[in-house]
Formats: C-alpha cells, structure tokens, sequence
C-alpha cells in the first residue's frame, strides 16, 4: 500500500508500518545515531515500549519507506497521545537513512505533514515537530517551511563507569527514598507525576489505567525501576527508569511536587538512580528535559554530571482545524483490509 504524498524517490516503497518493521526501524535509528554521534541510544528498547503503549499503534501512526530488499530507509511518525478532542495533538518525527539523500527527507517531511492532518481528522488540533539539530538536512527542510521554533529538548548522558559516589548522607527533613512495591504504591506514583509535571510545556494528562499499561507493561521496567521519595510517609517524588538491553538505561521521570520542590529531592532521586543503574551493570544514563524548564532542571541535571548529547528543536507545524482538503479523515483505526 502507498502511503504519503505520492511513491518515494529512488525506487522505494512506502506503507504503513507494522509490528513486524520494529528491529528494521531501530537498524534505522542506530544508523542515524552512529552517523550524527558515533554511537547509538537504546533505539529498540526505547522504540518497543513506544511502539506497545497503549496509545501508539504502528499502521495508524507511522509510515516506513522500504528499499527492494524490505530494508527501512526512512520512517516516519505522527502519533497523538490522547483521544481527547480538547488535547488532540500530534508529535511528529522522520528520519532518513545517512545515505538516502535530501529527496528522502522531503518526501517524509510531507507524509508526516499530510498524516498527522489525516491522523487530527475532522477534530483538528495542533501539530508539531521534532528534529536532531545535528540533522542539518532535516533542519533546512524544516526552515524552508517557515515552521516556527517553540522548543528544544536536551539529551543528556551520564557515564556511569567509574560507578558514581554512594548516597551523599542523610536528605531533606528526614526524606528517604525507597523502591515502589506494587500494587500499593502505583496510584501514588501515577498521582505524583501527574502534579509534578501538570505546568510543563506540552504535558498531557493522562488517567491511570493508561499510564499503568504503558509503565508497567513497558519492556524495560522491573520491580526497581520506579523510586519513591518520600516526607513523613508521604510521597512528593518519583524517579522512573528503563532498564534496557545493552549499555545505556534511560530515566524517563523525575518529578517532585510543587510544594516539595528546590530541597534538593530531585538530585537526590537522580544520585540513587545513578547507583543503581550502575549496580545494574550499565555503563550509561540517559534522559530527555526541556531546556526552557522553569524549575531549572537543565542545571540540576548538569550539577548532577550529565552532560548535552544532542539537541533536539521541536517546530510548529500549521494547526490543523479540520480534515484537510482531500485528505480522508481518521476517524477510526484503520481496519484489516486497510493494513
């Protein structure tokens, strides 16, 4: 099935994407990470808890562009992480093989420009952008467009070879921090993050049923990988790790509620994390946070010894108030005979 606006260049294949296309569209982003930084992030480990949530199904939100012998060359994702109308956004993403050309980058940037229109339906709702600034050609396409920047994500690294220093002493007004136990502390746990993070930039709600399916069904979490930090007995913080295959884990969450806040609890949680990553046998930390935070967690993080990656620039793309011009509307998941 062709997908997106038109075949695309060289001779490739475009469809939908399936379960089946997972390993062959990590082989795409390692390539793409070798090229831009010398080496990979945890793309497959990353990409299956992605591609398992329950609000991301590959044949409705992404494409892949496949060469004669069925290797992805270029993918692209145009995913809402909500249903409802009021919220409705997408988050695109592509990427093009190192070796594939500008024509490859185009054409994804307009399959993701016509599907997230296709995926908002007739609702509409925002649109945005993310792309690697180390991706001079993604960034050229972006800003022929005239798509106005609205942020830029960070990710940073921790070497965690040499093993960091032990716990610092003793925290805060008597805090301690302690590995969740399940199934009693996971309402806690969702009922933090969520006041934690309720002011960011792009935060969407998100109940409890489907945070539960997404964390605790996710390929990279064990019983250790959520931290609990906690006051007089009662939780104001949570640290949220994924431990995936190889080298690199990543930290997906920390959050302190407000009230909690510049007591130092969230370098806490960031120290203990570290440690057990490293007891873990990994050799790296990870993580992803807005640089225009406004609870200075680019300079916590920093003090902490992570250390900027890569940057990633996050786009405008035209709000969407209605189904597009020729463009049929997804008002349902597409059906058997439309995979």
């Amino acid at each position: 099935m062709t997908e997106g606006p038109g075949a695309p260049p060289g001779g490739l294949l475009a469809r939908r994407a399936t379960p089946a296309d997972l390993h062959g569209v990590a082989a795409l982003l390692d390539a793409y990470d070798i090229a831009q930084l010398g080496d990979p992030d945890p793309n497959l480990g990353r990409l299956r808890g992605d591609w398992e949530s329950p609000w991301f199904e590959p044949e409705r939100d992404a494409t892949v562009a496949v060469d004669p012998e069925g290797r992805v060359l270029g993918y692209a994702e145009y995913a809402t992480r909500t249903d409802d109308p009021g919220l409705a956004r997408t988050e695109g993403f592509a990427i093009a093989h190192p070796g594939a050309g500008a024509s490859l980058t185009t054409w994804l940037v307009d399959t993701v420009d016509e599907r997230s229109r296709a995926r908002l339906g007739r609702g509409g709702g925002e649109r945005w952008f993310a792309m690697s600034e180390v991706d001079a050609t993604m960034m050229r396409e972006a800003e022929s467009r005239g798509w106005p920047e609205i942020r830029r994500f960070a990710h940073l690294r921790r070497d965690l070879i040499p093993a960091p220093p032990a716990d610092q002493g003793p925290l805060r007004d008597g805090a301690t921090i302690r590995p969740m136990r399940r199934p009693d502390d996971e309402r806690v746990a969702h009922a933090v993050l969520e006041e934690a993070f309720a002011t960011d930039f792009g935060w969407q709600p998100t109940p409890f049923e489907a945070w539960a399916g997404e964390v605790f069904g996710s390929p990279g979490f064990v019983e250790e990988s959520l931290l609990l930090l906690e006051v007089d007995g009662t939780a104001v913080g949570v640290c949220l790790e994924w431990r995936l295959d190889g080298e690199v884990a990543w930290i997906a969450d920390v959050g302190v509620v407000p009230s909690a806040q510049r007591r130092g609890y969230g370098s806490a949680l960031l120290r203990r994390a570290f440690g057990d990553l490293a007891g873990a046998g990994y050799a790296h930390a990870q993580l992803n946070v807005d640089m225009a935070n406004e609870t200075q967690a680019m300079r916590v993080y920093q003090a902490a010894g992570m250390r900027e990656r890569r940057v990633w620039r996050v786009v405008q793309m035209p709000t969407v108030g209605g189904a597009a011009a020729g463009v049929p509307a997804d008002d349902e998941p597409p059906g058997p005979a439309d995979r």
